[in-house]
């Protein structure tokens, strides 16, 4: 691959120096060239002229919205994305690409039209369903989310993704004995699967089930000691039990990794006993 690399860049500078016009091609492999080094500015640079010669290289369109993307700049990348889509309207990584870029803009049900489109082109494609089934998830459509994640599970019955996934969605809706039966499956698939650990344990905790919710808690934080939700979530237990110096150890904890708790335990009445408690307090401001 190197070897590769060093003769394009030879050709490259043999070209500029001779005083060859680049070609459409010629860009597009400069244009790879430094996003494959990260200078991604200068890699559209050599995009633009890509296509500014040959407009319907669409190659170059999706590596312009790739390194758009990579620069936070999910706007103009989805509007790259677009025009890709107009020139190769079955490409599904376009498809797939601009659902994500749509999603981390809050555009979720415009995500979901995507992950719908991409499934038209390519049905089997298991992650595809599991991700409109989180789209699905997240617009607050629960049952149709399982019914994806169903979809996903009867091909596959190990991906321990949609188990995770089917599981929270069963918590959301109210059935957290099948909800725990998934998690338990993910985990036995996939036993440092932490995630799937944590969301066992927040179900036995929301009911009441204190004792096993903590030991959830426990092994997830032994597999990853530095997840805040499960330090918070610890907190949370400790709180009911009424054992407050080991509430105020996980929420530190939980602040330390993320500072966004701290407004979060301020309003959440899992705390409420603790509200006016000057150690508490100090702790939260």
């Amino acid at each position: 691959m190197k070897k590769f690399v060093k003769i394009i860049l030879c050709y490259l500078i043999f070209a500029s120096f001779f005083g060859c016009s680049k070609s459409a091609d010629d860009y597009f492999l400069e244009g790879n060239l430094l996003r494959d080094s990260l200078k991604f500015e200068e890699a559209i640079e050599c995009y633009d002229k890509a296509i500014q010669i040959k407009p319907d290289f669409w190659e170059a369109r999706r590596n312009k919205g790739y390194s758009l993307d990579d620069m936070g700049k999910k706007e103009e990348a989805i509007v790259c994305y677009d025009s890709v889509i107009s020139i190769k309207p079955d490409l599904v990584e376009i498809w797939v690409n601009k659902a994500a870029a749509l999603t981390q803009l809050g555009r979720t049900p415009e995500a979901l039209n995507c992950y719908i489109k991409a499934i038209e082109l390519k049905p089997g494609d298991l992650e595809l369903w599991n991700n409109k089934g989180a789209t699905l998830a997240a617009l607050d459509r629960r049952e149709q989310a399982i019914t994806c994640y169903d979809s996903v599970l009867k091909i596959k019955p190990d991906h321990y993704e949609a188990l995770n996934n089917k599981g929270i969605a069963l918590s959301y809706i109210g059935k957290r004995e099948e909800a725990i039966k998934c998690f338990d499956k993910a985990v036995e698939i996939k036993p440092d699967y932490y995630l799937a650990l944590c969301n066992k344990g927040v179900a036995l905790f929301v009911l009441t089930k204190n004792d096993e919710a903590l030991i959830c808690f426990e092994k997830a934080l032994g597999i990853k000691p530095d997840y805040p939700v499960a330090w918070y979530a610890k907190a949370c237990v400790y709180s009911n039990l009424r054992e407050k110096t080991k509430m105020l150890g996980s929420l530190q904890k939980a602040f330390n990794l993320d500072k966004r708790y701290k407004d979060k335990a301020k309003i959440d009445q899992v705390f409420n006993y603790y509200f006016n408690d000057d150690d508490f307090k100090k702790l939260t401001n």
